[in-house]
């Protein structure tokens, strides 16, 4: 992923984001780990749909 995602890490694990609810994660959900930006919503997004297609 790229680097400039590092910084909501913190944010999962407070939440204690694990991996089944990794896999579903929605734009909402996103939003409120406070991901805002639209372009990173979709890094994750993207990378989620790559892991899901393994």
């Amino acid at each position: 992923l790229d680097d400039s995602l590092q910084q909501y890490i913190p944010n999962f694990e407070r939440e204690k984001i694990n991996g089944e609810q990794l896999l579903k994660i929605s734009h909402q959900d996103l939003e409120e780990l406070t991901m805002t930006r639209v372009g990173h919503q979709e890094l994750i997004l993207e990378a989620v749909d790559l892991l899901c297609a393994l």
